[in-house]
């Protein structure tokens, strides 16, 4: 039982668990200062902004699981997205710009490969440049 009560208590005391831990109790005090916090249009605001930063988080994970890291993400969403608006505005149906913001962005980041997966370089150096480049 002693055992049990030193997980938790080591469980408890991680910096994470603390952070959800402060996150919820200000989700409850929130609700309880306004009706309309809990409401669905009101969460679909607040979640929103982070959903792209969440989705390259999560392509960005199998780069950190792999031991390297990859700081030109946002550059290269960047570039794509400038690509994609250009074609968009230009008059190009919105598929076909979607698509080839997506080319753009797996050129981009396919250069980013071969330059550290072919030529064995390093790969802070390597997309702190692209980072640089892409600007």
């Amino acid at each position: 039982m002693r055992r049990a009560w030193l997980t938790l208590g080591r469980l408890l005391a991680r910096w994470e668990v603390l952070l959800i831990i402060a996150i919820v109790g200000v989700g409850i005090w929130s609700t309880t200062l306004s009706p309309f916090f809990l409401v669905r249009a009101n969460l679909l605001d607040l979640l929103t902004p982070y959903a792209f930063i969440g989705l390259m988080a999560f392509g960005l994970a199998f780069v950190v699981i792999a031991g390297e890291i990859d700081i030109s993400v946002a550059s290269i969403l960047a570039v794509s997205v400038v690509c994609f608006s250009q074609l968009y505005d230009a008059g190009l149906n919105v598929w076909l710009a979607l698509a080839a913001g997506l080319a753009v962005a797996t050129a981009l980041g396919c250069v980013n490969g071969v330059l550290v997966g072919i030529f064995d370089l390093p790969s802070l150096a390597i997309t702190l440049g692209t980072l640089a480049a892409y600007q």
